[in-house]
């Protein structure tokens, strides 16, 4: 008897379990998109909450391997992509993009933008506000 009673406990137990998956469709960890501007101003605050930000402009110019200059209206920004960020589909300095990044402050070297997520301006466009 003592041998029966763990295993019914056991299939009980999983089969009563809930295997539904859904998605979360609640608000994003991302700030409302924002400027250049407004990321070099409150760079501090953001790094020290390891904000996400999203930010709509042009990568201007390559630095080094991993490094870009990003330009919105309000102003210039560094940019770091790792390689596993970078769209598959070129682009150049005229190519509109939206920019997911963790923002970086450090006292000597400025404010810096680290791209979790890149997207063409199109395609950020064409998503559903859930999805952005």
């Amino acid at each position: 008897m003592k041998y029966l009673l763990f295993p019914t406990i056991l299939i009980l137990t999983l089969l009563s379990t809930n295997n539904a998956q859904a998605q979360f469709t609640g608000p994003s960890s991302f700030r409302t998109a924002t400027t250049v501007s407004e990321v070099i101003e409150d760079a501090r605050r953001l790094d020290r909450q390891d904000a996400l930000v999203k930010l709509r402009g042009f990568v201007v110019e390559q630095i080094n391997e991993d490094e870009f200059w990003f330009e919105d209206a309000t102003g210039r920004v560094r940019l770091e992509i790792e390689p596993q960020y970078m769209p598959a589909t070129p682009f150049d300095h005229t190519t509109e993009l939206v920019i997911m990044a963790e923002v970086d402050f450090d006292l000597l070297d400025g404010t810096e933008i680290e791209a979790k997520r890149i997207l063409f301006a199109s395609e950020y466009d064409a998503l559903s506000e859930e999805q952005r």
